[in-house]
């Protein structure tokens, strides 16, 4: 390893808990030097096939390490080590809990009970859950209607006994009914990283979001929205709907494709 780095402003796997490290004998012979051999991770094999530069590098200790030239969501260093008190793959284990999308569901409700139960009961063998669950009701059903509704499926965890499907649920009403979709979006507060919208009675792939938030995570995704038009299906990263000012005087998607993004509008279809 040749390269010496002093300042590093990219990431180091110096003392990253996944560094794998194997002695070597220096050139001075003085004293050992530990050279990284590997990533315990995983991880530089997604690095090269993503075309990111994985560069040599060494300090002025007893170390020789690689620096990654991008980010590297898997690196985690001794503190974290400890304070998650886990070992080898479990490691591994919760830095993949700690990394995957994290996203609000948001469902439109119109009319149908039934296509509402559809959706929701879907979320049962979801791997990646969301949040929390925003219903915008477009309906003549009360908020209080639709709250006991809720509670009688069984699908919030604060409801004695019932499984775990998500965290939390909120019900949004919306006085003009006619106000279109896009629009009562804009409304809401969006907390997490990022939204998926549906309308009541879509069937949620099972594993769609774990396959996104691969694809995120391994294969280095950028995108501004997935999205399945012919069902009003769509992903959409919070930060992109906060920057371009959401759907305030043009649609989304149209800005997006405005500021030269088009390539980012990706199809949903790719990920079921």
């Amino acid at each position: 390893m040749k390269r010496k780095i002093n300042k590093v402003t990219i990431t180091s796997c110096k003392n990253c808990i996944f560094a794998e490290y194997q002695q070597k004998n220096s050139k001075d012979k003085q004293k050992d030097i530990q050279t990284q051999i590997g990533c315990l991770a995983g991880r530089f094999p997604y690095f090269k096939k993503a075309d990111i530069n994985i560069v040599e590098a060494y300090d002025d200790g007893d170390k020789e390490f690689y620096l990654i030239e991008g980010i590297c969501r898997y690196h985690r260093n001794l503190g974290w080590q400890i304070e998650k008190e886990q070992r080898d793959n479990a490691w591994i284990k919760q830095v993949k809990e700690e990394i995957k999308i994290k996203y609000d569901l948001i469902i439109f409700f119109r009319d149908s009970l039934k296509n509402l139960a559809t959706t929701l009961n879907s979320l049962a063998k979801f791997s990646y859950k969301p949040e929390s669950v925003i219903l915008i009701n477009k309906s003549n059903h009360s908020a209080d209607d639709l709250s006991i509704r809720l509670r009688t499926l069984c699908l919030c965890k604060n409801h004695g006994g019932a499984p775990a499907y998500f965290s939390s649920w909120k019900i949004q009403g919306i006085v003009d009914k006619n106000l279109p979709d896009n629009k009562c979006i804009d409304l809401l507060q969006l907390r997490q990283p990022y939204y998926f919208v549906c309308n009541a009675g879509y069937v949620i792939p099972s594993k769609l979001m774990e396959n996104i938030s691969n694809a995120v995570n391994d294969d280095f995704l950028d995108f501004a929205m997935i999205q399945d038009k012919e069902n009003g299906v769509k992903l959409v990263p919070t930060i992109v709907h906060k920057t371009l000012g959401g759907n305030v005087g043009d649609d989304l998607e149209k800005k997006i494709i405005n500021e030269g993004g088009e390539k980012k509008l990706i199809s949903l279809k790719k990920f079921i």
